[in-house]
């Protein structure tokens, strides 16, 4: 049988032990804290700074292509002329100043603007009375543009296109 004094020396060790692992425990918990504070703290501040934003330049060229997309909006539901329409020109020359990774970051929109083109081009090209449709597929046979529709941006503007997208 074991004595008393063992008894109380090892329930004094037991308990040595637990308030050693207690104090890990604290210290941990304590390091913890303190990391989630700094974390609550330096997240919003780079926030603030723009380091987990696009970059302005691609902001820019995203605004400029919201704003052409409501232009080709408007012109698909009819309430401009086709004529009307935004040039792709500006948009080429801000995609051609980009760095390629912003580039890359933009071309969705640029895809989204090339539909809205095309969109607002059909619109307009069935808004025409069919002899003006007939004239135009005509032209547009033999390498015009179909009447009324281009307003003089469609050749150039391809050509501009093909020296981006060459520069990629």
């Amino acid at each position: 049988m074991t004595s008393t004094a063992e008894k109380r020396r090892a329930v004094a060790a037991l308990a040595a032990e637990r308030d050693a692992r207690g104090s890990r425990s604290r210290t941990l918990k304590r390091c913890l804290a303190v990391l989630l504070a700094l974390l609550l703290i330096a997240f919003p501040s780079l926030w603030a700074l723009g380091f987990f934003s696009s970059p302005r330049a691609v902001a820019e060229v995203r605004q400029l292509v919201d704003r052409q997309v409501l232009e080709y909006e408007r012109i698909a539901r009819g309430e401009v002329p086709y004529e009307s329409a935004p040039s792709f020109g500006p948009m080429m020359e801000k995609m051609r100043d980009l760095p390629r990774e912003q580039r890359e970051q933009v071309g969705p929109e640029m895809g989204r603007l090339f539909q809205a083109r095309e969109r607002a081009e059909l619109a307009s090209y069935f808004r025409l009375p069919p002899a003006d449709r007939q004239a135009g597929s005509a032209d547009q046979g033999r390498g015009g543009t179909p009447q009324g529709l281009a307003g003089g941006a469609g050749k150039a503007e391809s050509a501009a296109g093909g020296r981006w997208w060459a520069g990629r």
